[in-house]
């Protein structure tokens, strides 16, 4: 049983410092470091490569060490099926602990085939996206607010944005907590008959 260590180059030198230091404290057999091309990804296939029966794999995060969620279920999966325990320094998670490994284990049931969950994402980013209609109604209750904010008569910006009523005018100012300010009222003086 040894420990087997991958990290990725990164950005951030403190953090990566940080995770070697802590790998020479778990005392690592092999540290394999990634560069910053990641088309072929060599490091990555000799850290597995060398991972045996019984290894412990050591990352200095997951998110450093996996590019998808695919990528990482089938890792899990193929430790689950090696027995190779999973350890990341920075999210603290160890799998040779067996809370841990009760949740990878379940990890490693999930599906690869992720196609259901594209369905979901695709389905949450069409529904995050705005119609051509929806933005054109966007664009037209923005240039509304921009232009009573900037002081114009209700009449010259229903005029510019082909609103045909005061009201809707209105309802728009409200629904994005605009304050009104409604003009002064003016009133005829009614005549002194005391003279």
């Amino acid at each position: 049983m040894k420990s087997i260590a991958y990290i990725k180059q990164t950005q951030m030198f403190d953090t990566k410092q940080k995770c070697f230091d802590t790998l020479k404290t778990i005392e690592c057999s092999s540290i394999y470091l990634e560069g910053s091309d990641e088309t072929e990804r060599l490091g990555w296939k000799e850290f597995v490569e060398a991972l045996d029966r019984g290894d412990t794999a050591v990352f200095a995060s997951l998110s450093n060490a996996f590019r998808s969620y695919r990528e990482f279920i089938l890792f899990v999966k193929f430790c689950n099926n090696k027995q190779i325990c999973i350890r990341s320094i920075l999210d603290g998670v160890d799998t040779s602990v067996s809370s841990t490994s009760n949740v990878l284990s379940a990890i490693s049931k999930l599906p690869i085939n992720t196609t259901n969950i594209d369905y979901l994402a695709s389905d949450l980013q069409a529904d995050m996206e705005l119609s051509e209609y929806e933005l054109g109604m966007v664009k037209r209750h923005q240039m509304v607010i921009n232009m009573y904010n900037a002081g114009f008569k209700v009449d010259d910006i229903m005029s510019k944005t082909g609103y045909t009523s005061k009201s809707t005018i209105y309802d728009i100012i409200k629904r994005y907590n605009i304050p009104l300010e409604y003009p002064k009222m003016s009133r005829k003086k009614e005549p002194d008959y005391t003279a």
